[in-house]
């Protein structure tokens, strides 16, 4: 029985799995040319692109020109659509986050951001005060 064992470990060590590609650019490694050029060209489709595109104009990565406003924009549209970290990236730059929670549900925010909540309450809603919820 170990001998049939040890021939399937053998076996199974040849054997590799590969990730599939995503031909968008977007998954490719972070801060690089292709990243942002995938980031801007797709913001209009996808919360992480319009975040990635505003990373690269606000810091310059992967040769894009330092734009603050342009990343500015690019978070607030990423924000808008529920990319949790353009809201933070807003608040350092000391830009009002979008408070738009409807737009978040429907981004497909849920119980896997649990670890955020905290942070989305605080935000408050059109006439609401700031505050604890």
């Amino acid at each position: 029985m170990r001998g049939l064992a040890a021939l399937a470990l053998l076996a199974l060590a040849g054997c590799q799995t590969t990730k599939p590609v995503d031909e968008s650019g977007i998954d490719a490694e972070p801060y690089t040319a292709s990243w942002c050029a995938a980031g801007i060209r797709l913001s209009n489709e996808r919360r992480d692109a319009a975040w990635a595109a505003g990373r690269c104009h606000e810091n310059g990565y992967g040769g894009v020109q330092r734009d603050k406003e342009k990343a500015i924009d690019y978070y607030l549209q990423a924000a808008r659509a529920g990319e949790i970290r353009a809201g933070d990236d807003l608040r350092r730059l000391g830009v009002a986050v979008p408070a738009d929670r409807s737009r978040r549900a429907e981004a497909g925010i849920n119980d896997r951001d649990t670890q955020y909540q905290h942070l989305l309450s605080a935000i408050p809603l059109p006439g609401q005060q700031p505050g604890p919820p």
